[in-house]
């Protein structure tokens, strides 16, 4: 696995984290549909975790999914 790889992979983990994180205090959706800056926050995490994902892909397009059928 090049490093590259392995980076994007560390960044994805770290979006997820972050995003649980965000969302520990306070799981609930309405807190969640009610609140801007965390909305952003979650949001941009979930950018850098789809830009490190095609990244991946594009430079290993037969990466293996970790999702079933995927």
């Amino acid at each position: 696995m090049s490093k590259k790889i392995q980076k994007w992979l560390l960044d994805i983990r770290a979006s997820i984290e972050a995003i649980q994180s965000f969302l520990s205090d306070n799981p609930d959706f309405e807190y969640y549909q009610n609140n801007l800056m965390l909305r952003r926050a979650v949001e941009r995490e979930l950018e850098i975790l789809g830009e490190a994902v095609n990244r991946i892909l594009k430079q290993q397009p037969d990466y293996p999914s970790p999702m079933p059928g995927g």
